[in-house]
């Protein structure tokens, strides 16, 4: 979808800054994005991007742009971080859109990872599962902090109930109404998820009981 490193641009297409990774759902809604650039065109991009009505670029294998936003929306927390590169006049920029609701696992090792050859791909895998372990305890804890869950979740059922969601289809990359969203990731992001609130996680977790996926 993106050029190796694919640029992002402000609301008036004047500003621009080298994209190291990007978490996107339907080539609009953000809830990730880390760039480097000169500080004020990183200053200029936060603007752009949580404002909903102009929101920033980012350009496309095609050539094309696709105009995109922060994710704002209530319960949500929307943050920068700025940290100054050594021996540079750029920064490297972050922006996150903060939820318990939302777990975004990034990696700076990953951010030269940008191209869709099978051995690429292998050695994103590879180092996102450095990362799973403290992934699924953020999945379970945030699940089980939802008013909507009322089955207690025992803390080792990270890795199978996530599992089984993703073998039962209730996770999608399609679909934000599906009990878990999957956002489309780039470059230093690995994996990004947000967990719905308004889905019927009881009783999906009671299916997976009761097909023994999970086990008390």
């Amino acid at each position: 979808m993106y050029h190796v490193h694919p640029q992002f641009y402000n609301s008036h297409m004047q500003a621009t800054a080298t994209a190291l990774g990007l978490a996107v759902y339907d080539d609009e809604e953000v809830v990730y994005a880390s760039m480097v650039g000169h500080p004020n065109a990183v200053q200029s991009l936060w603007a752009s991007a949580v404002q909903r009505n102009s929101g920033f670029w980012v350009s496309a294998l095609s050539g094309l742009y696709s105009r995109m936003h922060l994710l704002a929306e209530p319960g949500v927390s929307r943050r920068k971080l700025i940290a100054r590169i050594p021996n540079s006049s750029y920064v490297h920029g972050v922006f996150v859109a903060d939820s318990p609701n939302i777990i975004v696992v990034a990696d700076p090792r990953a951010a030269t990872l940008t191209a869709s050859d099978a051995v690429t791909l292998k050695k994103r895998r590879e180092l996102l599962e450095d990362h799973l372990d403290e992934f699924y305890s953020a999945f379970i804890a945030a699940l089980a902090a939802m008013p909507t869950v009322e089955i207690p979740l025992l803390p080792e059922w990270g890795k199978p109930l996530f599992t089984a969601l993703e073998n039962g289809g209730y996770i999608s990359r399609y679909s934000a109404e599906m009990p878990v969203l999957e956002y489309e990731t780039f470059g230093d992001c690995l994996l990004a998820i947000r967990l719905n609130p308004e889905a019927d996680w009881s009783n999906a977790i009671l299916k997976l009981l009761n097909r023994g996926d999970l086990q008390f």
